[in-house]
């Protein structure tokens, strides 16, 4: 999974309406703590295959997310950049 972490949950929000409205599925939901860096409280989550235009939604709607994360417990999660 792809973890977009962001500096406060109204970003976080505006991303997963972003998002939800473009048709991509995903979640929004608390950071996992393995990921929880600098007050990144929230995050979304979206699977592999959508996270390129996942990135490029957000992006254009100027949902700008501080760290894109690639993680699935037990792995470590690497940053990534997409």
């Amino acid at each position: 999974m792809y973890y977009f972490t962001f500096r406060s949950v109204t970003l976080a929000q505006r991303a997963y309406r972003l998002l939800t409205k473009a048709g991509v599925n995903g979640g929004l939901l608390r950071t996992p703590k393995a990921l929880a860096m600098n007050g990144c409280g929230y995050c979304v989550r979206v699977r592999p295959e959508n996270g390129a235009k996942a990135a490029q939604i957000m992006q254009a709607g100027n949902a700008n997310w501080s760290k894109c994360w690639r993680y699935q417990p037990p792995e470590q999660p690497r940053e990534v950049v997409l």
